[in-house]
This record gives C-alpha cells, structure tokens and sequence, in this order.
C-alpha cells in the first residue's frame, strides 16, 4: 500500500483528489492538509471518507508527513 497526503485538501482540487484517494485499492490515505479545517475530523467534512481517525492537520514543509507520495493541491 502506498501512503498518501494531500496538501491543500479543502479547496476544489484537494476535496477532488481525497476522493480520488480515498477510493483508490492502491492508495492510503494518512495525511490530509488544510490550514482552513486543521484539528477537524475529515469525516465531518467529506461524508465519503468514512475513517474516525483522519484528521485535517497543518502543513509544515520543515516536518513535511510521513508518506510516499504528497499531492500539492495549492
């Protein structure tokens, strides 16, 4: 499984691409950025995702997320 994050989640492409994501067999899903949403679950924002413990965090590009690939929706 390949670990995934997104940056800029809360904007048109973002929300297209924690969709595109989230359904994805191949994709995990463990970062979601949003300095708008940050400390917010992303289930209470995207009805799709159906994860309890994913939450919108901040971005900082000093201690980027541990993940194999990071999406830049900015």
């Amino acid at each position: 499984m390949i670990r995934a994050g997104i940056v800029g989640a809360a904007g048109y492409v973002g929300s297209t691409l924690v969709r595109l994501v989230h359904e994805h067999p191949h994709l995990d899903l463990e970062f979601v950025g949003s300095s708008t949403h940050a400390g917010k679950l992303v289930s209470d924002i995207y009805a799709f995702v159906q994860d309890p413990d994913l939450v919108f965090s901040q971005f900082d590009p000093l201690s980027p997320p541990n993940v194999d690939v990071l999406f830049m929706a900015m």
